[in-house]
């Protein structure tokens, strides 16, 4: 089969396929005000050959498992949460036992220099030493 293009057909880049069975064509879509889009076009336009970049690139990509990826399990997300609200219940408890603190030692600092009541009935060192 002899195929004819006009120089029209050659700059637009249409080809006609011989044997469309074995041939598929993937359309991809940019668009230019999208920074991600953007960032694809200025990467393709620095390519020569665009097919085996974006094979190339496809393959890759599928070969570090990024389209394989898990979904992780409702057990997994349960340990995350739990990890996460541990973490943050252990700084919250030292936040408190420093506030806690800094108010027992300015309240004993008061007391001693008769500046609070005596007669409050707390026992400022016994705070001091629970928290």
């Amino acid at each position: 089969m002899v195929i004819v293009l006009t120089k029209l057909e050659k700059r637009l880049g249409v080809v006609e396929l011989a044997n469309e069975d074995k041939v598929k064509r993937v359309s991809l879509t940019l668009f230019l005000d999208n920074p991600e889009h953007k960032k694809v076009f200025d990467v393709l336009s620095r390519v020569e050959n665009k097919n085996q970049f974006m094979r190339n690139a496809i393959i890759s990509y599928g070969d570090i498992g990024e389209l394989k990826r898990q979904v992780p399990t409702s057990d997994e997300v349960r340990n995350i949460v739990e990890d996460t609200l541990n973490n943050r219940l252990e700084e919250y408890r030292e936040m408190f036992r420093r506030d806690m603190q800094q108010m027992l030692d300015e309240l004993a600092k008061q007391q001693s220099s008769g500046g609070a009541k005596k007669a409050t009935g707390i026992d400022f060192a016994k705070l001091k030493e629970k928290y």
